[in-house]
Formats: C-alpha cells, structure tokens, sequence
C-alpha cells in the first residue's frame, strides 16, 4: 500500500471506532432511559466499546504492518461523518426524553443494519488469518445486534409488549 492509502485508511478506522463509541453511549443512555430493557441496552453498548477496540487495533496493525493488507472498496468519510452526525442527533432525542422505547429500538436496528449494509470494514483485505477473523468477529457481532434488537423489535410490536414504554 502507498503512504497515502496506509493514512487514509488509518483515519477511516478512527473514525468508524467513534461510531462504534457514539452507538455504545447511546445504547447506555438507553439502558439509563428504559429500565425496564437496561440488561439489552448495558450489553449491547459494553459489545459496542470493543468493537472500537478492536477496529483501533486493526487500524493500529495497517498503520505498523501494511504488508498484510491490501487496499479494499473505496468508503466516502463523509458518509462515516454523516452516520456519526445522526447518532448525535438521536442522542438527543433521547436526552430530551422524546424517545419511546420502540423508537430507540427502530434507531438501533438502523444503526445496525446500515453499519452491515455498508460493509465499511472491506476498506481494507486482510493476509493474515488473525486479521481476517478479526474482521469477520465485527461483522459477525453487528449481525447478531440488528438479530437480537429485531426480536426485541417484534416483540413490542406484537402486542406481547405493546405499552411503548418511555423514558423514565
């Protein structure tokens, strides 16, 4: 990898890490807002700190052994930017208290499906196995977030948990 892509990349991945980090806080206002659900909400925040983690350390490993990575799909760090700048809003909804449980649980399940949808972690191909299961570790544990918040999901629509709870 050139210099510049090595740097670029870098940047990317800091910049995911504080999505992950915004969504983590988020999920633990959450579990302050709606206690009635903070067992989901304090796990799937403390899930979304070492997904920050671990995208710091992959960023970490481009910037000290490029050789083991090439260059994957392009990403837009505006688009990164733009999912950041929505976390933030939503989080305020939620500090203002005009969040219903339900709609913390339709803005989580969008956080999570967009963060899937847009396979942000191919901006870079791992060589190495370690690498590789790194990355699949993330996409497999984003997947099992937008699992676990859909069931919840369908569960409040259902009619088993109707009373759209607010925040307390």
């Amino acid at each position: 990898m050139r210099e510049q892509e090595i740097q670029d990349i870098v940047r990317l991945f800091e910049l995911m890490a504080e999505v992950e980090k915004a969504i983590g806080y988020f999920y633990a206002s959450c579990a302050e807002a709606f206690d009635g659900e903070s067992e989901l909400w304090t796990k799937l925040s403390h899930e979304e700190f070492l997904h920050a983690d671990v995208i710091l350390k992959l960023s970490e490993m481009v910037s000290r052994k490029p050789e083991q990575f090439d260059v994957g799909q392009q990403f837009p760090m505006s688009a990164v930017r733009t999912i950041l700048s929505r976390i933030h809003a939503d989080q305020q909804k939620l500090a203002s208290g005009t969040l219903t449980m339900y709609g913390a649980l339709l803005i989580a399940y969008h956080f999570e499906r967009t963060i899937i949808e847009l396979d942000y972690l191919d901006v870079v191909k791992a060589n190495n196995p370690r690498h590789l299961r790194a990355l699949g570790n993330l996409v497999q544990a984003t997947t099992k977030h937008r699992d676990r918040i859909k069931k919840k999901l369908d569960q409040y629509s259902s009619g088993c948990n109707m009373r759209r709870m607010g925040p307390r």
